[in-house]
């Protein structure tokens, strides 16, 4: 990954995680249109994340729980 990110978006790093963050900051500026895909592929993985979040994000999201309020009587 760290090779394929250096040549493909010409950004040099050594942690994985840097790696992860550029790339994923160019499917976001693919996605606005900031950045033009160069390969096929890379068309079809946008189409792909364009088209699961056609209807809104569908993203498991946690409710939070209430907590009863146990109070202590002095």
């Amino acid at each position: 990954m760290l090779k394929y990110v250096e040549k493909r978006f010409g950004v040099d790093t050594d942690s994985h995680d840097a790696a992860d963050a550029v790339t994923l900051n160019f499917i976001g500026q693919a996605l606005v249109g900031w950045w033009y895909t160069e390969l096929g592929f890379q068309e079809e993985i946008l189409d792909a994340i364009k088209l699961s979040y056609s209807a809104g994000a569908r993203g498991k999201v946690k409710k939070a729980r209430r907590k009863t309020a146990e109070f202590v009587a002095a």
